[in-house]
């Protein structure tokens, strides 16, 4: 049965890395085509501002060089003034560019933290948190009670010397933890998200009420029976300890808000 899920999540990986490749060179041309037509913008604002400046200079010098053709002295004056103008623009012109440059790749990314800090409740994004619950959450419990039924195994095992045995505890430990805090999460969006996601009489395609329940009991047997009660074992001269404690207790304090949200539909 392990075999089955370490095959399963290799392809499962797999496919996630090319499908992530493929969106990651879709988005780097649509950014240069973004950065390309916004440089053009730009620049052409500050061509038209600079044009319209020097013309209505250049207008200034004909009428007073039409007017007074004496007076050179004069007209020196103002080609002196236009080049003057024309180097200032130019200065403003690369010094705005380059913070133009320098700050416009970061209003993307601030838009798009915006967006995220906000809750999405569009039909899209409930569709995407109930399928996550089906095909991330419950695959990753699964997965977690493999690890576990392997790490306990390895407990009893007697052909293999107590270093290796360690190491394998740590390895088979960090995993169930890994799938647990995976799938903890999946639920506590799901949860959090309960009006449009659990199935009721007004939300016909819903989660059922009683498989978050029985995942949730999975994921709390798991963290007290196993996680908490071999943590200590495995940090045991671990140099990670204190990275992974914090993981476990983010686990914890997702499990505590789960529970929560379950108990208001007591």
């Amino acid at each position: 049965m392990e075999g089955e899920f370490r095959n399963f999540e290799r392809l499962r990986y797999r496919l996630s890395v090319d499908m992530e490749n493929i969106t990651s060179n879709n988005k780097k041309t649509e950014e240069r085509q973004k950065n390309q037509i916004s440089n053009t913008i730009f620049a052409t604002i500050f061509s038209a501002l600079i044009n319209n400046v020097a013309f209505a200079d250049l207008s200034m010098v004909s009428s007073a060089t039409s007017a007074t053709t004496s007076n050179v002295s004069g007209t020196l004056n103002q080609i002196e003034n236009i080049l003057i103008q024309a180097l200032a623009f130019c200065f403003v012109f690369i010094l705005a560019y380059l913070l133009y440059d320098h700050i416009s790749p970061f209003v993307p990314k601030l838009i798009g933290e915006l967006k995220v800090k906000s809750t999405d409740k569009s039909d899209a994004n409930m569709k995407k948190i109930k399928k996550d619950f089906d095909n991330i959450a419950c695959d990753c419990i699964l997965v977690a009670q493999e690890y576990r039924q392997s790490y306990e195994a390895t407990i009893l095992s007697q052909f293999h010397s107590e270093t290796y045995k360690q190491t394998m505890l740590q390895f088979y430990y960090f995993e169930v933890l890994h799938y647990i805090a995976k799938a903890s999460q999946k639920i506590k969006i799901l949860m959090n998200n309960k009006d449009q996601c659990i199935r009721t009489e007004n939300v016909a395609d819903g989660v059922d009420l009683f498989r978050v329940k029985n995942t949730y009991e999975l994921i709390k047997d798991t963290e007290k029976e196993f996680l908490n009660k071999n943590i200590d074992l495995i940090c045991k001269d671990n140099e990670q300890e204190k990275d992974i404690r914090y993981q476990l207790l983010q686990v914890n304090n997702i499990s505590r808000e789960i529970e929560e949200s379950l108990n208001k539909y007591e």
